[in-house]
């Protein structure tokens, strides 16, 4: 499984497409079932949600974790994957001391179609948040707000032609750090990467970096209801 650093060197300079569209649709926050969901926390090493690893306390190993359970996330890593029942998120947190990284990865034949209801900062440090495949297609639907640290949306690692990885946020979403999208290719078929924002207010601390492949694209996709403001949009 590929390190979170290890992805961004992937990145080569191609040119992007950037979509903007504009359809009538609102914000949806969290609901109150899943303020009643358990907590699970997460601090060190791998973890997948619903699935294997932890931090050896079994009541909140997030290998124990149901559909729309919380999770605070340390450090470490923890996947939602392909393959394992649980792909729902309630509330994802970050330390107050300290955050981690949550991949929501496709890595065989299984796809992933996961939903987060929105995901917070404590702390001095937000959560890293990638979204990309070794195999199958990938889709992440984030329902509330959101603050992450560093955004990638990548289909440069995928294998599986046709593939499609994409992320949709329906809230407000703040990057405070880099936000990469990269398309892959295929010998056959592309393999396009999708970043959607909803929100009314989107902030982004650094450039929002684009990058197409041979036969893949990048998009940027915004459709909100009102009227809604990004930071700069580069190729790379």
């Amino acid at each position: 499984m590929p390190r979170f650093s290890s992805k961004k060197s992937l990145l080569s300079g191609v040119s992007a497409v950037v979509l903007a569209t504009t359809v009538g649709v609102s914000a949806v926050g969290v609901s109150g079932a899943l303020a009643q969901a358990l907590d699970y926390t997460h601090s060190t090493g791998d973890g997948v949600w619903g699935g294997s690893g932890g931090d050896g306390s079994s009541r909140t190993d997030v290998r124990n974790a149901r559909p729309g359970n919380h999770l605070t996330l340390k450090g470490g890593t923890v996947q939602i994957k392909g393959g394992v029942n649980n792909q729902s998120v309630g509330i994802l947190k970050s330390g107050t001391r300290g955050a981690g990284e949550l991949f929501v990865v496709a890595d065989g034949d299984a796809s992933v179609d996961a939903t987060i209801g929105t995901i917070i900062k404590q702390g001095n440090r937000a959560i890293d948040l990638a979204v990309f495949s070794t195999g199958q297609s990938v889709s992440l639907t984030v329902r509330g707000s959101t603050i992450v640290h560093d955004l990638d949306i990548l289909g440069n690692l995928s294998t599986s032609a046709g593939s499609r990885i994409s992320a949709l946020f329906n809230g407000d979403l703040t990057v405070e750090g880099t936000t990469q999208i990269k398309a892959g290719n295929n010998s056959t078929r592309s393999i396009d990467a999708t970043l959607t924002l909803k929100g009314a207010e989107n902030r982004f601390a650094g450039d929002i970096t684009l990058n197409d492949q041979a036969g893949g694209n990048a998009y940027l996709t915004l459709s909100g209801s009102v009227d809604q403001t990004i930071g700069r949009v580069s190729n790379a």
